[in-house]
C-alpha cells in the first residue's frame, strides 16, 4: 500500500506557504516527539501533525485531531527544537 502522509504533507506545506507561512524545517524528530512541520510567520511559530486519509470511511478528518493531547507535547518539542 501506497503511504500517503508524503502527498498530505506537500499539501500541508503548499496551504501554509499560500497563508504567508516560512517552512522552516519538515519531519523534525526528537525523542520528545516528532512534528511534520515546522513554519513561522512573522508573529507565530506553527508545529504541524499532518494526518492523510484517502476516504470518510474512518471518519471525518477533524475526528483525527485530539486537541486536548497534543498541545502539551508539542509545547515540549518546541522549547527542545533548535531556534536559530
Amino acid at each position: 500500500m501506497k503511504s500517503l502522509s508524503p502527498e498530505g504533507k506537500d499539501i500541508a506545506v503548499t496551504y501554509l506557504k499560500g497563508k504567508v507561512f516560512r517552512i522552516l524545517q519538515c519531519n523534525y524528530k526528537n525523542p520528545l516527539g516528532e512534528a511534520n512541520v515546522i513554519a513561522c510567520d512573522k508573529d507565530t511559530t506553527v508545529f504541524a501533525e499532518v494526518k492523510t486519509r484517502s476516504s470518510a470511511r474512518l471518519g471525518e478528518h477533524f475526528g483525527a485531531v485530539v486537541a486536548r493531547t497534543k498541545p502539551p507535547r508539542y509545547s515540549i518539542l518546541f522549547e527542545a527544537w533548535p531556534k536559530a
